[in-house]
This record gives C-alpha cells, structure tokens and sequence, in this order.
C-alpha cells in the first residue's frame, strides 16, 4: 500500500511562511488600528459641535445647573441628529425607489439577485475578485496558513448592462456612509455633554487666583 503524503517545506520555505505570516498579523494590527484612530478621531471632532452650538447659553448664564445645561444641549444635540439621519435615510429611500421602480418598469424581478454577480451586470464587475475559498495555503508546524494570493476571478471592467447597479451601489454606500457619520457624530455629542455637563460649573480656586 502507497502512502501519500505532504511535501513538507524546508528551512527557506518555512521562513517565507512566517515572514507573511508576520506580515499579515502587522496589516490586520495596522488596520484595526487606523479604524480606530479614524472613529476616534471623527467622534472628537463632531463632539466639539458641542462648544459653538451651547457656548451661548451658558455666556449668558440662561443656565445654572448642570442638569439645565444638558438638558438643553441634548435637546440641540438630538435635533442635530433628527437632520442628518434624515438625509441618510432620505438617500436610502431613494435608492430603494429607483431598485424597485426599475425592477417594476422594466419587468426585471431578477435584478437583486445579479446585483453582486460579477459575472453579468453586478456592481463588482468593476472590482477585483479574488477566489478567497480557495486560496492557496501550506502546513506550517501543524498550521494552515496563506502562502500565496488567491486566483483573480475578475479582472475590473465597465460593463453598459450593469450601470443600473452601479447606481444602487453607489447610492447605498453613500448612504451608508452618512448613517456612519451621523452615528459618530451623535456618539460625540453625547460623550462631550457628558464630559462638560459638570466641569463648566466646577468652582475653580485657581481660576481666581489668576484674575487677582
């Protein structure tokens, strides 16, 4: 009886093996970590909206507490809020208008499922596709892991039939995007109010002493 076995890598091989290995764990860190600085960076920058739309009220003293304080930039905050979930949901209503609309004028019940086909008229004719279920990999001290790219399944191209999807594609990441952003946004308004609400009536003894 023949065994079959297999080949098993040698020295440079295996070095190659965890050089990539290496290099994927440092691109996932990079990754994670430049989304982060990303979220954290936009939720400081629309928190302090917080500052220009409350900075008024508490000037003109119209407020004394710091439950009256948040009260109101809640209230602000929360209007805020209502006007940019509003455009994202607006632009996902219309993009669900023109897919439907589309699909009932041309007679076209077919289209939600070729929308991501990327062999016909989906939006990801005009992006690589890698077969990723099959990539290639090697055993690497009892390990299976990536030691190649994956075969190319479609080379990028514009294809007439599929500009339908390309506009719903382009419409729901828009959306998308300003359902984020809105998110974000109200996440560091909230944050700010609670981080100011306090702080702003906080007696100070050292801010008196520099005025004296």
């Amino acid at each position: 009886m023949i065994l079959f076995t297999a080949p098993v890598p040698n020295i440079n091989q295996r070095l190659e093996l965890l050089y990539l290995l290496i290099a994927l764990v440092l691109l996932a860190l990079a990754l994670v970590g430049g989304i982060g600085w990303i979220f954290e960076t936009l939720i400081k920058k629309y928190g302090d909206q917080v500052d220009a739309e409350t900075w008024k009220i508490y000037e003109t003293r119209t407020v004394n507490t710091p439950k009256e304080f948040a009260k109101i930039a809640y209230k602000k905050s929360h209007r805020q809020a209502f006007k940019d979930y509003f455009w994202a949901l607006l632009t996902i209503v219309l993009m669900l208008g023109i897919l439907f609309g589309y699909m009932t004028l041309m007679n076209d019940p077919t289209l939600i499922a070729d929308l991501t086909n990327y062999e016909t008229r989906g939006f990801n004719t005009i992006f690589p596709i890698f077969d990723w279920a099959n990539i290639p990999t090697s055993n690497f001290f009892g390990l299976n892991i990536i030691s190649d790219w994956p075969t190319l399944l479609n080379v990028p191209r514009f294809v007439p039939e599929a500009t339908i999807s390309y506009v719903i594609f382009l419409l729901t990441l828009f959306g998308g995007l300003l359902l984020t952003r809105a998110t974000l946004a109200l996440i560091g308004r909230t944050l700010r109010i609670q981080n100011k609400r306090n702080q702003i009536f906080m007696k100070n003894l050292d801010d008196v002493a520099k005025k004296l």
